[in-house]
């Protein structure tokens, strides 16, 4: 009697796909608590602001509180976004990153991504 194949492709499938979230999710983790960290250098009465070429110092801690990060799935790939959500930092914070006409940058996001860019590559690899 022929035995039958039944093949468990799908079931593969969908777990390297769950792992492969979990690990996005650790990276980007990662990444935000080194982007929060790094800006979180105290200047509560704003009067001694960070120069340029360095992260923004801490004021408020509305910049802080609105770094964020989402993991999305697309049809062949998982990508993680890190940034500032949308909201009262969201201007402010494309600011500091990029600079303006009158203000140098102080950037944050792209620097720590840079910083950590081979750490984060094996936080996505191996979750580890």
């Amino acid at each position: 009697m022929p035995s039958q194949y039944k093949s468990n492709k799908d079931k593969v499938l969908k777990n390297a796909e769950t792992l492969v979230m979990q690990h996005m999710g650790k990276a980007c983790l990662y990444l935000v608590g080194k982007i929060k960290n790094d800006i979180s250098r105290p200047n509560p009465t704003g009067k001694d602001p960070s120069l340029p070429d360095e992260p923004p110092k801490k004021v408020k801690g509305i910049l802080r509180s609105d770094i964020d990060y989402e993991v999305r799935r697309e049809t062949s790939r998982v990508r993680g976004f890190v940034g500032v959500k949308r909201g009262p930092a969201e201007h402010y914070g494309l600011y500091l990153e990029t600079g303006t006409s009158k203000m140098a940058a102080r950037p944050y996001l792209r620097s720590n991504l840079l910083k950590y860019r081979s750490r984060i590559k094996k936080l996505v690899a191996t979750g580890k």
